[in-house]
């Protein structure tokens, strides 16, 4: 009870899969998990994976990127430095803030679109949530007053709005 059933795969056909992927030392939870998401991957990023050229995890990490471009240069820098999962990943963090300060500097000269201000607005939003989220309690109590007065005026102007 609680639990869906899985109604699409007959009882023994499923009991012969799990069996398959027993004997390989591979649980079927996991490749549903983790390997069949793999999927939906970037073409160009599939390609790579289905070569043996580049690990699943790492390609993972590189698919997080949102620019296509930004995704196949650091792709073809990973395969051809070798690079590991964790400087993979610090990459992604640096052009993922450089693409935020971008569209800082874009919206901090008067952007007239009023679309692409809402987007970068939008994604500042984002941002910021996410950071919040991650947040640890701060130990330091100014720094949790300041941050407590800011969160308030942003209650504030949305409540005015």
């Amino acid at each position: 009870k609680g639990k869906a059933t899985n109604n699409v795969i007959g009882s023994d056909q499923q009991a012969q899969i799990k069996s398959v992927f027993e004997g390989l030392g591979q649980s079927w939870q996991s490749f549903v998990n983790n390997r069949l998401p793999l999927l939906k991957l970037p073409n160009h990023i599939l390609e790579e994976i289905r070569k043996g050229t580049i690990a699943y995890t790492k390609a993972k990490a590189i698919s997080t990127l949102k620019n296509e471009d930004q995704q196949k240069i650091l792709l073809d820098e990973a395969i051809a430095q070798g690079l590991s999962l964790t400087e993979i990943k610090q990459q992604i963090k640096i052009l993922k803030e450089q693409q935020i300060n971008e569209d800082i500097t874009l919206q901090g000269r008067g952007l007239n679109n009023a679309d692409e201000a809402e987007i970068l607005f939008k994604q500042q939003v984002t941002k910021t949530s996410k950071l919040l989220k991650k947040a640890k309690p701060l130990k330091n109590t100014r720094q949790q007053k300041k941050l407590l007065r800011l969160l308030s005026e942003i209650d504030t102007l949305l409540t005015d709005i």
